[in-house]
């Protein structure tokens, strides 16, 4: 696809989206990368451009580099507010272990410090943030730290497993290589979806 093809479909695609405010927002196209410039009013909405412009085809990476503009009102004395209100939902889920991770807020920009023992649950994290009023950005330090280590042989046999059970990837296209717990993948994928 033609970059302007790519910069309307991305435009379209950003219109289309009633979580957007697409008029304040800019796209660079080079090789596949998208840019995303601009500001909107809610890190929501900032997410929410960063999926609409990976759901183009031909997409291959986007930069977002969108601001989050609150209204002039907006003080940093809703930072500490902010971070108690994060505080509270990691305590009140079982699936994290809220001594460990710790919060910082500046200017709306929350940082997230700390081990989880899962991937997905770093993940996780960061989308219970999405919706929330007063933030500008986040910002993950958070570790994968397993509780109960797995020989590389092991992770790369259940990798393989659940990618021989999910009709949408064609494992034969992928090369699997872990060392020392990191996953290295490797090969061609017809879409990034």
């Amino acid at each position: 696809m033609a970059i302007i093809d790519v910069k309307e479909a991305i435009k379209e695609q950003l219109d289309w989206d009633d979580r957007v405010s697409s008029s304040d927002i800019g796209i660079e196209v080079f090789d596949g990368t998208i840019t995303l410039l601009g500001e909107v009013p809610n890190y929501a909405s900032k997410v929410a451009a960063e999926e609409d412009a990976l759901a183009v085809a031909g997409v291959k990476n986007v930069k977002n580099k969108i601001e989050v503009k609150y209204p002039e009102a907006f003080n940093g004395s809703k930072d500490e507010q902010l971070k108690t209100t994060i505080e509270q939902i990691l305590k009140n889920d079982y699936h994290i272990d809220s001594s460990k991770i710790t919060v910082s807020v500046e200017n709306g920009n929350v940082t997230l410090n700390g081990p989880v023992d899962a991937f997905w649950k770093k993940g996780m994290l960061k989308s219970y943030l999405h919706g929330m009023s007063g933030l500008a950005d986040i910002k993950d330090e958070l570790s994968v730290e397993p509780e109960n280590e797995k020989p590389d042989r092991e992770i790369k046999n259940e990798i393989t497993k659940a990618f021989d059970r999910n009709d949408l990837i064609d494992s034969r296209n992928i090369v699997i290589e872990v060392d020392g717990g990191t996953v290295f993948l490797t090969g061609n994928v017809p879409d990034y979806p």
